[in-house]
């Protein structure tokens, strides 16, 4: 039976692997990977330690499900494509209970990670027996992320290519920017192109919410230069694509389809599960471009980034794996001293995590308390947040309003009560709270499908549904896009 998780990205891990093994799993021969013992949190991407002569981390694979059964249940189900007959029972003598990991795909690396550089990033690091978190390891953990994802757009082959972000192009981007972009989003100027090159340098958006990484390529096409890609890479495992500018000379030959194909090869063989994009309504040439790639339209939002055309989400499977949905099951209880959060506390971190990992995607201690931080700085930022809160007995309401290019609101509602008036009341409190202070023209949320609670409590404050999100966050659950014009 496969285990009912849905294996994220959130949950890498590092298992030791005999060279054998690992050559049959790069050479394609070996479908499964078979364990005596697996994480509870079920991973995305397997890093393989090589045991041998040469010891290091020489690849990675790319989990579709983990399938758990009696010795004999995971040989039918495996077979010659795990190891050999005799291999397997040696391997699982006297056990009760064996595990396999159903492998999607699998990269080796070119520049792998030896055992010194190991230990140079990580003092006193051993050889896992069985597994390693890497979020214990969080040095070696943000390398291999970063080997993995060069390694996977490594494989992009042909003649229209993906060439790494360099200094030199800077101004080439920013002028692309200002001529393509700028007129069709309010405050994506100059600074807009500066701010994403600054991100593109460092690798790091020090103010993104769910962004984990923001990257910026050249495209080229027969190694001359034809145009830049920003990829935002999102926690949960999707990416973010665009805006995608081919010069005049590289368009309507069918190289951005091509292109597209490609990076969506490589992101999966990095582990993404989802890539997505938006574009103005009134871009048609770029809606039925993405609908060519074989995206679909998710949402229609009213005015998003500008007051004079509406926005859509198109977005791309890269898998089908799915996993359960949460359930939400809320006591009634009413609430109705209404705050802004100020100044950080423990309280309200330990909220925000909790609640956030339940309903939208895995986050750790220090993005909560990093999230908290940026709310209560007094210093101007490029993407504002603000975060209220409602208490009863106890603290049950928080939303993080998340202050948009163009006047927009993203508001994520996080709910520990079904008290239906204390719910919209509290929507109404961080409205007027924001309007006082603020031009804003439009609040907005995206609600899992199935939260009737939350659903019901932005109906009645006067959202209505502008589309439903296919698993945005996590493998578990779509989201329903809500929107008000003000």
């Amino acid at each position: 039976a496969a285990i009912d998780a849905a294996p994220s990205l959130s949950n890498d891990v590092l298992v030791t692997i005999l060279p054998v093994h690992a050559q049959r799993i790069y050479g394609g021969t070996k479908r499964f990977e078979l364990r005596k013992t697996v994480p509870r949190t079920v991973p995305r991407r397997v890093f393989l330690y090589e045991s041998g002569t040469e010891c290091g981390i020489t690849g990675h694979i790319v989990v579709d499900r983990v399938i758990a059964g009696s010795p004999s249940d995971i040989w039918a189900a495996t077979k010659e494509l795990g190891t050999t007959q005799a291999s397997f029972d040696k391997y699982f003598a006297g056990r009760t209970l064996a595990y396999a990991y159903q492998i999607a795909t699998s990269v080796r690396y070119t520049h792998w990670i030896d055992r010194a550089a190991i230990s140079h990033l990580e003092p006193g690091f051993r050889v896992p027996q069985n597994f390693l978190y890497l979020q214990n390891l969080p040095r070696l953990h943000a390398a291999l992320k970063d080997v993995a994802l060069s390694e996977a757009m490594a494989t992009i082959r042909g003649p229209v290519t993906l060439k790494p972000f360099a200094h030199s192009s800077a101004q080439r981007f920013r002028q692309a920017v200002a001529k393509h972009i700028a007129t069709s989003y309010l405050e994506t100027g100059s600074s807009y192109a500066d701010n994403l090159v600054a991100i593109a340098q460092t690798g790091l958006d020090a103010e993104g919410f769910l962004t984990e990484r923001k990257m910026i390529y050249e495209v080229t096409v027969k190694s001359r230069p034809a145009g830049f890609v920003v990829f935002t890479l999102k926690r949960g495992g999707a990416v973010k694509t665009g805006p995608l500018i081919l010069g005049e000379t590289y368009r309507n030959r069918g190289i951005g389809g091509d292109l597209r194909q490609q990076f969506h090869a490589a992101f999966l063989k990095c582990g993404y599960r989802k890539v997505f994009a938006t574009v103005p309504a009134n871009n048609v040439p770029a809606v039925q471009y993405l609908l060519t790639a074989g995206y679909r339209l998710e949402a229609h939002l009213a005015r998003q980034y500008h007051p004079d055309h509406d926005e859509l989400v198109l977005g791309h499977m890269l898998t089908d794996t799915i996993g359960p949905g949460p359930e939400f099951i809320r006591p009634i209880m009413p609430c109705e001293d209404f705050t802004e959060v100020t100044k950080p506390s423990a309280e309200v971190c330990g909220f925000l995590k909790e609640e956030f990992s339940a309903v939208v995607c895995s986050v750790s201690d220090e993005w909560a308390e990093k999230q908290v931080s940026m709310a209560c700085s007094s210093q101007p930022s490029f993407k504002p947040r603000r975060i209220f809160v409602g208490r009863g007995m106890g603290l049950v309401l928080l939303a993080v309003c998340l202050m948009k290019r163009g006047g927009s609101v993203k508001v994520i509602l996080l709910s520990r009560t079904g008290h239906q008036p204390s719910m919209t009341d509290f929507l109404e409190f961080v409205k007027r709270t924001l309007t006082a202070s603020a031009s804003v023209r439009r609040i907005y949320t995206v609600v899992p499908a199935y939260d009737v609670d939350v659903i019901e409590s932005f109906r009645v404050f006067g959202c209505v549904p502008e589309g439903i999100l296919n698993r945005p966050y996590n493998s578990n659950s779509a989201m329903l896009v809500m929107g008000k014009l003000l």
